[in-house]
């Protein structure tokens, strides 16, 4: 019987260490996956030759004021659609 147990508590930490291992393996994984998106992602944009990449935050509202900035904003969010 203790010979049992023993074993038992063996499989016990081998399927906890073996579990342990699986979550890194997938925490690796899904670091990969993101990393090759993000790299496609600006593979894709360098393709496109887009002359100057710009974000929305970066726009001077002050130099443009006519712009209305929430109007654009609601316009980012795509409810329109």
């Amino acid at each position: 019987m203790k010979k049992l147990t023993s074993i038992c508590l063996i499989i016990s930490v081998f399927t906890i260490g073996l579990e342990n291992r699986m979550n890194q393996y997938q925490k690796l994984v899904d670091k990969e996956i993101a990393y090759q998106q993000q790299k496609s992602l600006k593979r894709r944009i360098k393709r496109a030759r887009f002359p100057i990449i710009k974000l929305r935050s970066d726009f001077d509202y002050q130099f443009q004021p006519s712009i209305n900035q929430q109007q654009i904003a609601e316009f980012a969010t795509m409810s329109f659609l």
